[in-house]
């Protein structure tokens, strides 16, 4: 994934707990079936996103 280290000990930007989670949910891998329908990726997403607390419109 990424450096969750680096992110909370940055020395050049203090993130606050919130900033930390929102990036974390927004850049989390998230599970999709294999497939070439793009509606179904999509589907996938907004189902995932909105068990953390991110909304699509």
């Amino acid at each position: 994934m990424f450096d969750m280290d680096a992110i909370e000990n940055n020395l050049i930007g203090n993130f606050s707990k919130e900033e930390v989670d929102k990036f974390s949910n927004f850049y989390t891998t998230i599970p999709v079936e294999n497939s070439h329908d793009t509606n179904k990726f999509v589907q996938s997403i907004k189902k995932n996103g909105k068990i953390e607390n991110i909304i699509y419109r």
